[in-house]
């Protein structure tokens, strides 16, 4: 992540900025309602889970839809700013809080039941994208849930069109064949890989499961 973003969002202004930007927004609400509903039916599809992992966690946009997929949630988030306007908002809603980064998580291999990560791999650089994938399925013991911008969604063809003629920079995005490819050599398999919006959104929503033991593709 870029240094000025990656300070934006651990600041105070940039954790209050963020905490109304899917409510200020028209396209924000419609885009938040359409991802619940996709959450929501991929959290059924594995269940209800002991403990969930949700990294970054921001300022608790997905909290009470994870909650109630879990017995147990643990938010994690590399800005302490945003954690305490989660805490904020939800004082009841976690087990616990963690200042960490999903591409360094302090927790032991397969410590978790269940790991989720939204909306943060297209704001990483192309290495951490593929890291941030790895540290993920480190951590879980079974399931990963995931988005990344697809490299081959319609989104990123007209933003790669634009940023020809304009210089804008491309999107940051991984190819749907290399999310499974790495998915495989970390002994995941995936079970769905759903776009958030065909032609609105180049956002993909993947669902990991561990399929064996597999290697640490580090």
């Amino acid at each position: 992540m870029h240094p000025s973003e990656l300070a934006n969002y651990k600041s105070a202004e940039g954790a209050a900025r963020y905490n109304v930007r899917y409510e200020t927004h028209f396209s924000k609400r419609l885009s938040d309602r359409i991802e619940k509903r996709l959450l929501e039916g991929l959290l059924a599809r594995i269940g209800r889970q002991e403990l969930l992992l949700d990294v970054p966690a921001g300022t608790g946009r997905l909290s009470g839809l994870l909650r109630a997929g879990a017995a147990r949630l643990l938010e994690a988030d590399v800005s302490r700013e945003m954690l305490k306007v989660n805490r904020a908002n939800r004082p009841e809603g976690a087990l616990g809080h963690l200042v960490a980064s999903a591409l360094s998580l302090p927790l032991r291999e397969r410590s978790v039941p269940c790991v989720v990560s939204v909306r943060l791999s297209h704001h990483l650089e192309d290495e951490e994208r593929r890291w941030h994938l790895v540290e993920l399925m480190r951590v879980a013991r079974d399931w990963v849930v995931v988005t990344y911008f697809a490299h081959g969604s319609v989104k990123n063809w007209l933003r790669r069109v634009r940023s020809a003629l304009t210089g804008r920079p491309p999107k940051k995005t991984l190819p749907t064949a290399e999310v499974r490819a790495i998915a495989g050599k970390n002994g995941f398999r995936v079970e769905a890989d759903r776009p958030l919006a065909r032609l609105f959104s180049g956002q993909r929503y993947a669902l990991l499961r561990r399929a064996a033991a597999g290697g640490n593709g580090r």
